[in-house]
């Protein structure tokens, strides 16, 4: 046998290949069957839920890398989030593919809904990757999903990368759906989304009157592109249990909650009207490069204090202004001094951003930085002795105070 098949590889050869090709063409038939989804906006219209999916298309004579594909968009109602997905798949004629869903975007009409459990079909669908992206907005869904297409192709395909993004640079949460999840059973159950919103800049100027109709719907719709962006610092939403409870809108207080989120590490915090030596009335940009945060439950009369430790390692001055003739020596290398006096205004500013986001949530009787998550898991003892020994365990965040330390350690 072996003999023979020393003189005549070719035969193994061919009968490998004609085992190898016809396989490939069925996968190639099989992904011909299948259609991209990249995202997925959630409403409750009329009784049921209404699923509005982004879809990648590629267009005629589309290559593998994606060139000529373009975006497009498919709404299927249904009385459960399954069915949608089922009509969604009768309707293209494909198989729906999830695998690539990047950011799940929630409506307002969900907000009567637990959408803890709303959201239960995905949290069971295996192919879904465990990090996309739950996103909140104003008004429907299905509206503002569809506004992504004003975005660069790019831009509308990597919205989780953008929020990661944003998030280490204290600009905006990203939370999963399933840390959603997680957190709305956990004991304060309290889970925060960051709201979706997409402005265009109206500002542009109008197409020439002697263009042709095509001709000004493509430059208004690239101008679109151009002009179009995802807003930074909005709303957070807050659920607890799964269920809407409120919103903070306060935008000193969403930037506390961002720079008290322990996932976030770099930013910039803005001086104004700041105050010393030659520097009078100026605005100061200071960039940190790295920081640390730890949050500790102490214990203090028998009520929990939540200590939030900021580590800021490294942080350059980007800019003083406004800069006169009278003041031009700010340009020199600064002071100890001053710089000591930036950094008390920085280590101020930034103790005032997380007390007002937690007086604005407290105002609400919500556990903005997830106190009793912190009391259940390291002093639960304690947490249960005070439980027991207050008046009314449902406004426990309102015997809850608050300290920040600030700690500097390079600065340029």
């Amino acid at each position: 046998m072996l003999k023979f098949i020393k003189k005549h590889p070719w035969i193994f050869i061919v009968l490998f290949l004609l085992v190898l090709f016809p396989q490939s063409l069925t996968d190639q038939a099989k992904l011909n069957m299948r259609v991209i989804i990249t995202g997925i906006g959630i409403d409750y219209v009329n009784d049921q839920y209404q699923i509005t999916s982004q879809i990648i298309l590629p267009s005629n004579g589309a290559q593998s890398g994606g060139i000529n594909a373009h975006i497009s968009y498919l709404t299927s109602s249904g009385k459960s989030i399954s069915e949608c997905i089922q009509k969604t798949s009768y309707k293209l004629g494909k198989i729906t593919e999830l695998s690539h869903i990047d950011f799940i975007l929630v409506g307002e009409t969900m907000r009567d809904h637990n959408l803890a459990s709303s959201l239960d079909y995905f949290f069971r669908n295996f192919k879904l990757k465990q990090s996309v992206t739950l996103l909140a907005c104003f008004g429907e869904a299905k509206e503002a999903i569809h506004k992504t297409s004003e975005l660069e192709l790019g831009v509308a395909l990597s919205l989780q990368k953008i929020y990661l993004s944003h998030e280490n640079s204290l600009s905006a949460v990203s939370t999963s759906y399933t840390d959603f999840i997680i957190d709305s059973n956990a004991e304060c159950g309290i889970s925060l989304l960051d709201t979706f919103i997409i402005t265009s800049d109206s500002s542009s100027s109008n197409s020439s009157s002697q263009s042709s109709e095509s001709e000004q719907s493509s430059e208004q719709s690239q101008s679109a592109k151009e002009n179009s962006k995802i807003n930074v610092n909005t709303p957070l939403i807050v659920f607890k249990n799964g269920l809407f409870v409120g919103k903070i809108t306060n935008e000193d207080a969403v930037r506390g909650y961002y720079i008290a989120d322990k996932k976030s590490n770099m930013g910039n915090i803005v001086l104004t009207n700041f105050s010393f030596a030659d520097a009078q009335n100026a605005n100061i940009n200071l960039r940190i490069d790295r920081m640390n945060k730890t949050h500790k439950i102490e214990f203090i009369n028998g009520k929990p204090t939540h200590i939030i430790n900021i580590n800021i390692q490294e942080a350059k001055i980007d800019e003083i202004a406004p800069q006169t003739a009278a003041n031009a020596n700010l340009y020199l290398p600064l002071s100890v001094a001053m710089q000591d006096a930036i950094i008390q205004a920085t280590e101020a500013r930034i103790k005032e951003l997380i007390n007002t986001t937690f007086t604005h949530a407290q105002q609400q009787n919500i556990d903005i930085f997830k106190t009793a998550n912190y009391c259940k898991r390291f002093h639960d003892e304690k947490w249960q002795n005070y439980l027991q020994n207050t008046d009314n365990p449902q406004n426990y965040v309102q015997d809850i105070s608050v300290i920040v330390n600030v700690k500097f350690g390079q600065i340029s």
